[in-house]
């Protein structure tokens, strides 16, 4: 015990004088003691270091906090009072206003927007590990390197539909692994970040109400895996039926100049980013149809199964939503339920070797999904993240990116 508490301040200490060092000792120590707070801590330097450009949605949000900075309080007010008409999502606006009466630096926003998202994420990490680390060997700690770097503190370049996937992941995890149907309030909370979440609390209800019905789910998956297209002025009538501002949202994600949009950055994207996320859906479908397999043979603790019928059907919903602009977002939720449904494949039910031919695809699909995370992470990571404290005040807004020193 005085040596688990002895590590747990030299790692605190570690991170003070040198923030990266201390975040490797967290790293390597994370099963002995919890280690969460220096992880977090290193997550707001992140964000306090953030660089950004124009090319991200960051400029957008800095911008919006210089503006905000110069508005009289009375301008918020009225923003709140055309909630139902402007936007469904207020946590941005309101810590953008509320940062805004102190300062207009972008650092004090993006440290904040690393807290709450850090938070989420790491408090998803450690429920995982906790429940589900029933042998820990190379195939399952592959997939939690998947699992981990999927949607990472890197992210809050978009904080608002990301930091909304964490948080309606964490409560729909504690829905399913613990049947503590509490943190449903938590889910329907991701919809104040992000609207967009509305649809999958609703995927949520519908489970919560059908319940484990994995054949149907099963099937539901596969058709909708086969569904090419859909009628976008189909989603924009249906929306206005639900009042102004869900029309005016789906008129911007579902419009045909939006989707235009959408589809001139596909194409201006690298041919492996694409490879990349093919290879990881069918990879983890498969993974999924395995332990889908064994479901027949054996019976699966309740909490197992609540997680496998609930990522077939949010699988579903994912393919169905594909088809909107920018609703292919929602396959990154589905990545990473089924990751942790790999994480249990491994780790209890399959043994397979690193150098068998499942485990060489694997390692491939991951280190290339892993390999562009960090390079889509590379202009915004501050190479003074890197540099011991004393010199972080000293460099913290030179915009020095980790990928002009590599690139």
């Amino acid at each position: 015990m005085k040596q688990i508490k002895s590590a747990k301040r030299k790692s605190i200490f570690i991170s003070i004088i040198w923030p990266v060092l201390g975040l490797i000792v967290a790293i390597k120590n994370y099963n002995r003691f919890n280690a969460d707070a220096v992880i977090l801590g290193f997550c707001v330097l992140f964000g306090f270091t953030f660089v950004i450009s124009e090319e991200m949605d960051g400029q957008r949000y800095a911008e919006k906090l210089k503006v905000a900075y110069d508005e009289p309080f009375s301008s918020f007010t009225d923003q709140l009072f055309e909630l139902y008409t402007t936007s469904l999502d207020f946590v941005e606006p309101l810590i953008t206003f509320i940062v805004s009466r102190f300062t207009d630096s972008h650092h004090i926003l993006f440290a904040i927007f690393a807290l709450i998202f850090g938070w989420f994420w790491l408090k998803s990490i450690r429920l995982v590990s906790e429940k589900f680390y029933f042998n820990v060997n190379k195939m399952s700690l592959l997939f939690t390197i998947l699992f981990i770097s999927i949607l990472p503190i890197f992210s809050i370049n978009g904080f608002r539909m990301w930091t909304a996937a964490w948080v309606f992941i964490y409560g729909v995890l504690h829905i399913l692994l613990n049947k503590d149907k509490r943190f449903f309030l938590l889910c329907l909370a991701a919809c104040t970040i992000h609207f967009s979440f509305l649809t999958a609390n609703a995927v949520l209800v519908l489970w919560m109400v059908l319940g484990n019905r994995k054949w149907s789910y099963l099937i539901l998956a596969f058709v909708t895996l086969a569904i090419s297209e859909i009628d976008l002025a189909a989603v924009r009538s249906y929306a206005e039926l639900l009042g102004p501002a869900f029309e005016e949202k789906t008129r911007t994600y579902a419009g045909d100049e939006y989707a235009a949009n959408v589809s001139e950055r596909k194409a201006a994207s690298v041919w492996f980013i694409t490879l990349s996320s093919i290879l990881s859906k069918y990879l983890l479908l498969l993974n999924i149809l395995v332990l889908f397999i064994i479901s027949l043979k054996r019976k699966l603790p309740k909490e197992e199964l609540n997680l496998l019928c609930f990522t077939l059907l949010f699988f579903s919903f994912s393919n169905v939503v594909g088809l909107v602009p920018s609703g292919g977002r929602f396959m990154t939720v589905y990545f990473i339920l089924a990751s942790i449904l790999s994480i249990v494949l491994f780790s209890k039910y399959l043994h397979k070797r690193l150098d068998s031919l499942l485990g060489l695809f694997s390692m491939a699909t991951i280190s290339l999904s892993v390999l562009i995370t960090f390079r889509v992470a590379a202009p915004t990571i501050n190479t003074i993240l890197f540099s011991p404290s004393i010199l972080v005040p000293f460099g913290y807004d030179l915009d020095w990116s980790l990928m002009e020193l590599l690139f």
